[in-house]
């Protein structure tokens, strides 16, 4: 069993709210058939899962909208390191590739 549904199982309606909060399609679709199985109704599913789509919206869209030069700076900073150790990489394969050639 997956994880997504041991913990839909362990903390049913709870984590249909946070579950689709990061991620509605798989959640409600997990919560959709934990319902038909009788764990909860499906209406309650459905009403929990729209709230939680909803608070996670409202989240994201917050942590854009006043914080997103924090975000940008750090993002930045992140993929120019990885920038590095991508080229880093790239010119360690060629040159062994340079190196078996010359063989």
């Amino acid at each position: 069993m997956g994880s997504m549904e041991a913990l839909l199982l362990r903390f049913g309606l709870i984590m249909v709210f946070l579950g689709t909060a990061v991620e509605g399609d798989v959640t409600m679709m997990l919560a959709g058939v934990t319902a038909h199985l009788g764990l909860f109704r499906l209406a309650e599913a459905v009403a929990v899962g729209a709230l939680g789509g909803f608070a996670g919206d409202v989240f994201y869209y917050g942590l854009g909208r006043w914080h997103s030069s924090t975000m940008l700076i750090t993002l930045s900073r992140v993929s120019e390191v990885r920038f590095v150790q991508l080229n880093f990489t790239c010119q360690v394969s060629r040159m062994g590739l340079l190196a078996w050639r010359a063989r």
